[in-house]
């Protein structure tokens, strides 16, 4: 009866929170943006593709707000990868523009979003628009 209880509570509460987990770009931001509160490093490497470090620095609270999402065409990706910019952009890949308030300090961000297998992740992000008022 034990296990069946304690099968029963996975299956209910805590698998659907994993599945969740990574199911859109916005979750994805939520967590990643999350990870800087605790600097914990491998929580960010969970939320992004292709890095194997990444400096977090001193812990503190990053709240956000969506200003912009595209979905990339096939016109985005070729504009994106026009560019040069690396890696390259495919059809399906989702741009969010950020703008993140931090220890008082307003900055824009903008991350791309692929999905490998299940999972939304971050592949690439870049800052601008730094100090705004």
């Amino acid at each position: 009866m034990k296990y069946l209880l304690l099968s029963f509570t996975l299956y209910v509460f805590i698998f659907p929170a994993l599945a969740e987990q990574y199911s859109t770009p916005e979750i994805t931001l939520r967590e990643y943006l999350s990870c800087f509160e605790t600097s914990d490093e491998q929580c960010v490497l969970n939320n992004y593709h292709g890095i194997n470090s990444f400096y977090t620095g001193k812990p503190h609270k990053t709240d956000y707000k969506i200003t912009k999402e595209v979905v990339f065409g096939s016109k985005e990706a070729k504009l994106w990868n026009d560019a040069g910019i690396v890696p390259k952009a495919f059809k399906g890949d989702v741009s969010l523009d950020v703008l993140q308030t931090s220890n008082d300090r307003k900055s824009m961000y903008s991350y791309t979003f692929r999905k490998y297998g299940k999972k939304w992740l971050i592949y690439s992000h870049s800052a601008w628009g730094l100090g705004l008022e």
